[in-house]
């Protein structure tokens, strides 16, 4: 919702979700490809309209059966003074870095301590590196039907 001059959001409502899916791991790669590459376009459009991509992080992402949903996109805002190729570095890492935190979550929630597993870890790493892409994404995980097979 606007203010009268249409200029400045003065409140948002959210929809209810559906129940969140426990753990990412047990799904199908192509869940995950599928739903990186939607994201990743998101933001694509949100740096093509100069769009700061604050606070994306893994808490702010929603695993249910019909896809992820972000929640919480309310300090997002318009940047007009930073470089449009160092926009895009900060919001494609903004996604990279909330990915690599929803499976750091999930493997915790098994009982893989990352401190101690550094094989773990460095999959996690090198799978949403800066770089990746969903083509990339699709090519790292077309061996495995589920991502609990990388580990």
């Amino acid at each position: 919702m606007y203010d009268k001059s249409g200029n400045n959001v003065v409140a948002y409502t959210m929809k209810y979700y559906e129940e969140c899916i426990e753990n990412i791991l047990f799904l199908p790669t192509e869940y995950i490809v599928e739903n990186f590459s939607i994201l990743y376009d998101a933001i694509e459009q949100l740096t093509k309209d100069c769009i700061r991509v604050v606070d994306l992080s893994s808490s702010n992402i929603l695993i249910t059966n019909n896809g992820l949903i972000v929640i919480d996109f309310d300090k997002y805002h318009k940047d007009n003074q930073t470089e449009a190729s160092t926009l895009s570095y900060i919001n494609k890492s903004a996604l990279l870095y909330a990915f690599r935190g929803i499976f750091e979550k999930a493997l915790m929630k098994r009982g893989i301590n990352l401190e101690d597993n550094i094989e773990a870890k460095k999959i996690i790493a090198n799978l949403f590196s800066f770089g990746t892409t969903p083509l990339v994404l699709k090519c790292r995980l077309r061996k495995y039907d589920k991502t609990i097979d990388l580990f």
